[in-house]
């Protein structure tokens, strides 16, 4: 939908005892489905300027939903066959049972939780198991209804859109848009029942201390295993063309054609895959390990042995540790999807592929900015000077003032930020907020980190006050589409590459650069903000777009009211009201 067709005329605007209304007809081609065929509600504002403030972002949102009717939404539902519901189930508990085995039980000293909080939460876990074991009740059909929708849409199936008439906001729950009273929708979620029921077994053993006892009672089954013989170069050729059928993201396929290249280099293309030890697979992490950085600039069209063999005679430093783990996980990723497909029947990669001291802690790969280094970047030129007064690093756009304030703030990773539409600056209930989306709910060049990332922000009253909905509103009078149109997209798929170039050489200049700070270290001083600000480990989460651990993350939502008293209460050190906005 384009932002700058909406009119926003007297007719739209009605006033009754003092208090402005909005007042619209629904287009004559959506009226049957939105219900309606007039909307008349209240701005809750008795100040004109204001009103109309409001009443355009409310056309906006309206609009938007016409949009999603005529354009988004199928004219027939997807059709779920047994055949999909089969495949989507047994892939998903798999994943997650596999998940289950490999992570380690959570602790005091892993999660940061009080031992008493994960006993309750276990507590909680057996009583669903228990009241699924016994027949079911409303608390455990409603986990699998969760698991179900959110399944159907994570396989493609479309969103259900709110029900006709229904008033904007974040609080209508994910369903897939699927006929829930097909013999096929029953099938799929009797197998996800079944499913959880593993899981949470599994999950209750492990709080226990019993996993190798779980493991035998509950094998993860392989499918099983071909009489063909599969070479390693047909398994990655199969491997990557399922990937990008799957719409992995380009940064995603790059890792696997790297580590493709390897594994063919270090084992033969033509070399059989069950024919593949575990002396092998060492032999490929010692070469993971010593690659160095920028191995093709650095040598040129080098194999990655023969660049792992120069670093070691050259004593050149290695990658990252986050890097080689990177690696060394694509490489069970590969081998695991193998077994899968029935093309081997273990995995021969070592247990413990990465060891134990080198392990990079969470609280180690970045640091939260000190009050020193955000004054610092915030009288820089960039921030403080006239537009006409600054060249180079310190040029003034308005995606270098915005991106760094919007996160600070709001705690958003760049690539969230860079990537922003117009539209997705929204209002409701009078609470302006920033709308993250990505995947089967954004757009094509949208793209989110984790299924966590999708989540509404109340912008933060500091940068209300700033100028940042009056900047907004800017774009969308010039017929801008994207929020920050001075961005381009890389061909990884990101429109965040240059950026942070251009950041890390603002960190130089300022003399805020240093080892562990970089642009996400933005995100970390929210977190501590939260932490100051004492909010709930939940509304953080919701906020910043972390996983929140548990079962409890599956019940209820956050209400866009409750986000805002909570995002009013992040605060720090340092002064913005004197910036000077492009």
């Amino acid at each position: 939908m384009d932002l700058n067709g909406l009119k926003n005329g007297p007719e739209n605007l009605e006033c009754r005892n003092g208090v402005y209304y909005l007042r619209m007809r629904v287009p004559k081609d959506v009226q049957e489905k939105f219900g309606r065929a007039t909307i008349r509600e209240s701005l809750g504002l008795k100040d004109r300027y204001k009103a109309k403030v409001e009443l355009s972002r409310r056309l906006v949102a309206y609009n938007e939903q016409f949009e999603q009717y005529r354009t988004d939404r199928p004219t027939y539902q997807k059709v779920l066959t047994r055949r999909q519901a089969a495949e989507m189930a047994s892939d998903w508990s798999m994943q997650q049972l596999q998940r289950v085995h490999m992570e380690p039980a959570e602790t005091e000293l892993l999660t940061g939780r009080n031992q008493t909080d994960i006993d309750a939460e276990m507590c909680h876990l057996a009583d669903l198991l228990r009241e699924l074991q016994l027949g079911g009740g409303e608390a455990s059909n409603n986990e699998i209804e969760q698991c179900v929708h959110q399944l159907l849409l994570d396989n493609g199936f479309p969103e259900l859109l709110p029900p006709a008439g229904q008033r904007i906001g974040p609080s209508f729950a994910q369903r897939a848009d699927v006929d829930t009273a097909t013999s096929q929708y029953a099938y799929l979620k009797r197998r996800v029942e079944e499913g959880l029921k593993s899981i949470w077994r599994a999950e209750l053993a492990k709080h226990n201390g019993q996993t190798r006892v779980e493991a035998a009672l509950n094998p993860i089954m392989p499918h099983p295993v071909s009489s063909e013989q599969i070479e390693l170069g047909e398994m990655l050729r199969q491997f990557k063309a399922q990937k990008e059928n799957e719409n992995y993201g380009k940064r995603k396929l790059l890792a696997y054609n790297v580590v493709s290249e390897i594994m063919e280099e270090v084992f033969g293309a033509s070399t059989r895959l069950d024919s593949i030890t575990n002396q092998d697979c060492r032999r490929l992490i010692q070469v993971v390990r010593n690659i160095p950085p920028n191995a093709r600039k650095r040598f040129g069209d080098v194999a990655y042995v023969a660049a792992a063999q120069l670093a070691v005679d050259q004593k050149l430093s290695t990658r990252s540790a986050s890097t080689i783990q990177g690696d060394i996980n694509a490489v069970n990723a590969v081998f695991n999807w193998a077994i899968n497909q029935g093309m081997i029947s273990q995995n021969p990669m070592p247990r413990r592929s990465f060891p134990r001291g080198h392990r990079p802690r969470p609280d180690e790969q970045r640091d939260a900015f000190s009050s020193e280094d955000l004054r610092a970047i915030f009288n820089a030129p960039v921030f403080k000077h006239p537009t006409r007064e600054t060249r180079g690093t310190m040029r003034k756009t308005p995606a270098r003032f915005w991106i760094p304030v919007l996160s600070l703030f709001h705690g958003c990773r760049l690539n969230e930020l860079c990537q922003l539409y117009v539209q997705d600056i929204r209002t409701d209930a009078d609470i302006p907020y920033l709308a993250i989306r990505g995947g089967s709910l954004g757009r094509a060049d949208q793209r989110l980190k984790t299924q966590w990332s999708r989540r509404n922000i109340p912008i933060h009253p500091a940068v209300v006050d700033l100028g940042f909905l009056e900047f907004v509103r800017a774009m969308s009078d010039q017929k801008h589409v994207r929020l920050f149109p001075e961005l381009r997209l890389c061909s990884r798929g990101y429109y965040s590459a240059q950026y942070q170039k251009w950041f890390t050489r603002l960190l130089e200049k300022t003399g805020a650069k240093r080892r562990r700070i970089s642009f996400h270290s933005f995100r970390h001083s929210f977190r501590n903000a939260a932490r100051r600000a004492e909010l709930p480990t939940p509304t953080t989460c919701a906020l910043g777009g972390w996983k929140l651990d548990g079962v409890h993350s599956h019940y209820g939502n956050f209400e866009l009211p409750m986000l805002r008293e909570a995002i009013e209460r992040i605060s720090f050190d340092l002064d913005i009201s004197d910036l000077m906005t492009p």
